[in-house]
């Protein structure tokens, strides 16, 4: 995803003091969740040493007191039985909070995308200002190979590229097997019409691409290739974009997860930091989510020995993780940016793409936001453990799938969310307890702490 750099929150404010200009009512809120914090959570600092280092330092305020409140009713749904009396009032606050939050967002994309359509229409009713076809950006990606089909997810980070591309065409180069061609067709027809006037499409057989293929098993082995069939093997076409375009005139090329990475900005931007390319440099990503997006310059990727750097990178990396292959391109392009005699191929130590160009929401709360922690009892993430008995396993799983990450403003823009003090205050007295120790307490204490500074 792309964010604006101006748009990163987090305003440093040193324990005991609040030196911000919100309102009296949203400030008084915001002390009383400070004071309760400090004086409830105080005997569960005797839980480890470094808690009450980690209280003293800072804190970061985003100024949103009901985003505060949902954090740490996250807090407590996680720890407290879905039978428990506290549990159920915090039940529904969260539910009230959330709503009021989805709301709003619906309301902000409402309104960004009648703004668009009004660009769209206005463009196409000036002769001369529709998009030329001579020097189009172009973007390629794995859209949908194997079962079953993910066309339709592909066209996410399709469709987000074509809502902001604003200043030149766009050019996909899709890569597909039969299956996944009929099912991204069947969803790009589905787009608006002034959103598919923005660029065009172009489908790669896998079966056209054996060149490929061959230099991929030359360079990784079998095991490798084959490690998950999660993310399956066609992922390792991206470590060669110069030879899956190999024949066309193609220079630049951007290459994003298809799916899971979202375009908040205009690709056009994106292509204009070429200009920023070193000598000896060949690509680009945006640190440090460099799995996400690569930007690639074909033409000087052909006058070096690309193919001999992957495969040592890759090799080396294979033989200090075992389980370095599965994401395994993802890992050698990690290591490449990160060894001294790979990394002047992305223009580093010095970073050609800035970093807001890529971030990735993971969440702060164990897991990473990538597990269901509200319905999955007896999980253990690190030493948070919830004891089976706490609930049903479907316990408070309406906080999975109604949240929303809270930099979200609408569907077409994000700041870069800092996870509130409490919050991650609270996780951390947790993960610092022993099993299951007093889990039940620290949880329903922060919910004191929140009805009581409403």
């Amino acid at each position: 995803m792309r964010a604006s750099s101006w748009a990163v929150a987090g305003i440093i404010v040193q324990v005991g003091q609040v030196n911000c200009g919100h309102s009296g009512h949203r400030l008084s809120r915001w002390n009383k969740l400070i004071a309760n914090t400090l004086n409830r959570t105080r005997p569960f600092g005797e839980q480890g040493p470094a808690l009450w280092d980690f209280w003293e330092s800072v804190l970061f305020h985003e100024g949103n007191v009901d985003q505060l409140e949902r954090e740490l009713l996250e807090v407590v749904l996680y720890a407290l039985p879905h039978d428990d009396e506290v549990a159920r009032r915090a039940a529904k606050r969260y539910t009230k909070l959330t709503n009021m939050m989805w709301k709003k967002v619906y309301e902000m994309s409402q309104h960004r995308w009648q703004r668009e359509l009004s660009f769209a229409r206005s463009m196409a009713q000036q002769p001369g200002k529709q998009y030329s076809h001579d020097s189009p950006v172009h973007i390629a990606m794995v859209a949908s190979v194997g079962n079953p089909p993910f066309g339709r997810k592909a066209l996410a980070t399709i469709r987000s590229a074509l809502f902001f591309a604003r200043q030149r065409l766009l050019r996909f180069h899709l890569i597909v097997d039969k299956a996944g061609e009929e099912d991204l067709r069947r969803a790009i027809s589905r787009l608006e019409p002034w959103l598919r006037a923005r660029a065009t499409f172009r489908f790669i057989q896998t079966k056209s691409l054996q060149h490929v293929w061959d230099k991929i098993r030359s360079v990784v082995p079998e095991s490798c290739v084959n490690y998950t069939s999660i993310y399956g093997s066609a992922g390792w076409l991206r470590m060669f974009p110069h030879d899956v375009l190999k024949g066309s005139s193609v220079r630049i090329v951007i290459w994003p997860d298809a799916g899971d990475f979202i375009f908040l900005g205009d690709p056009a931007d994106m292509v204009f930091t070429h200009m920023n390319f070193r000598n000896g440099q060949v690509a680009a990503t945006p640190l440090p989510h460099v799995l996400e997006l690569q930007m690639f310059d074909l033409i000087e990727m052909r006058k070096i020995n690309w193919t001999a750097m992957v495969k040592k990178q890759l090799h080396e990396g294979m033989a200090q993780w075992d389980k370095f292959c599965y994401l395994g391109e993802g890992e050698t392009f990690n290591r490449m940016t990160q060894q001294d005699e790979t990394k002047h191929l992305f223009g580093l130590p010095q970073q050609t793409m800035t970093s807001t160009w890529a971030h990735v929401p993971y969440g702060s709360i164990p897991g990473d936001g990538l597990v269901d922690i509200w319905a999955r009892p007896g999980t253990t993430i690190g030493n948070l453990y919830r004891n089976r008995s706490l609930g049903s396993p479907f316990t408070f799983s309406q906080v999975w799938h109604t949240r929303l990450d809270p930099g979200v403003e609408s569907f077409a823009s994000l700041r870069i969310h800092c996870p509130s003090f409490l919050q991650e205050y609270a996780y951390r007295i947790m993960e610092n307890m022993k099993p299951n120790t007093d889990h039940l307490r620290v949880a329903q204490t922060m919910y004191e702490i929140v009805l009581s500074s409403q």
